[in-house]
């Protein structure tokens, strides 16, 4: 609180460090125009390789199409606001989904993920979801076929500490 001096839970921190990063290292104004530019690409480019990692490499170029000419997107990109990130940090994390399963794989996810909840609160919604999706799934398999996907167990572990890791210090700091 700027009147008190007392530490607030007002705004999520990712993108004010981010910020607080450029500006650190004199990029001013100009620097979070281009490190926002350079969101704006990274997603375009990963929503291609999204369509091509789900075997639609057509529909990847199109959908990177609409992404890069999206009148929103374009406007969110040239605004100092959280938007460019959390659209990259989403792409990224689904992405990162479709990735083959290994250790490393599954912590980047969850740090990816935990980074995007910290961007934008929303992104727990979309993680509770998936979650629950995925637990039905394990449950409907362990019915059908037995105990099997003790890999996948392991992964999503992995991807929840990840996951914490970069949650916990946020949730202790509010906590507290």
């Amino acid at each position: 609180d700027p009147v008190s001096g007392e530490p607030t839970a007002y705004r999520p921190p990712v993108y004010p460090l981010f910020l607080a990063a450029i500006e650190y290292w004199n990029g001013a104004e100009w620097g979070i125009g281009l490190a926002q530019a350079l969101l704006g690409v990274a997603t375009v480019w990963l929503t291609i390789d999204v369509g091509r990692r789900l075997g639609m490499p057509q529909g990847g170029l199109i959908a990177g199409l609409v992404v890069a000419i999206d009148p929103l997107h374009l406007y969110q990109t040239a605004q100092v606001m959280t938007e460019t990130m959390a659209a990259f940090l989403g792409i990224l994390c689904w992405n990162l989904s479709l990735r083959r399963r290994v250790w490393w794989s599954s912590l980047l996810l969850g740090l990816v993920f935990g980074l995007a909840c910290l961007c934008r609160p929303t992104f727990w919604v979309f993680g509770f979801l998936g979650g629950c999706g995925w637990l039905v799934n394990r449950i409907r398999t362990f019915r059908t076929l037995g105990w099997q996907g003790g890999a996948e167990i392991q992964s999503a572990v992995v991807t929840l500490a990840g996951m914490l890791v970069v949650v916990a210090p946020w949730v202790n700091r509010n906590y507290q």
